[in-house]
């Protein structure tokens, strides 16, 4: 497994949820594709990482003590897939959630140039080709 892939997409999510333009702007080449499942709210596909980041402002701006944490990683030369573990409550209503995702997550020359979110771990791990 590349530790500097599995690093990237850390910093990049980092900056995803705190907003860090500029950090993502490192990170994510300038016509970086973010693909949502048909269950996100939202557009089906971002591009650039200003449009990614809008897009988690939107999907968040609604709950409060969101935490994550990644449960699940498989990595290959240029791609890496992740399993996420997110949970909050309501801004609100106060009702909790607890969600898990997943994605593959490509990248070229130390930068992510795509993500593609799906359903569940096994489910990212397929589309990729990759295995655990």
């Amino acid at each position: 497994m590349s530790e500097d892939n599995l690093e990237i997409v850390r910093a990049a999510f980092g900056a995803i949820r705190e907003r860090d333009r500029d950090t993502a702007a490192a990170l994510f080449t300038p016509d970086a594709e973010w693909h949502n499942t048909s269950s996100f709210p939202g557009p089906r596909v971002c591009v650039g990482p200003d449009a990614i980041i809008d897009f988690w402002v939107t999907l968040t701006e609604d709950f409060e003590s969101v935490s994550d944490e990644i449960e699940q990683v498989s990595s290959g030369d240029d791609r890496v897939v992740v399993g996420f573990h997110q949970w909050g409550r309501g801004r609100q209503s106060g009702v909790p959630f607890d969600l898990r995702y997943a994605a593959v997550i490509e990248l070229a020359h130390q930068r992510i140039v795509r993500i593609d979110i799906h359903g569940g771990y096994a489910k990212a791990l397929k589309a990729s080709g990759l295995r655990e």
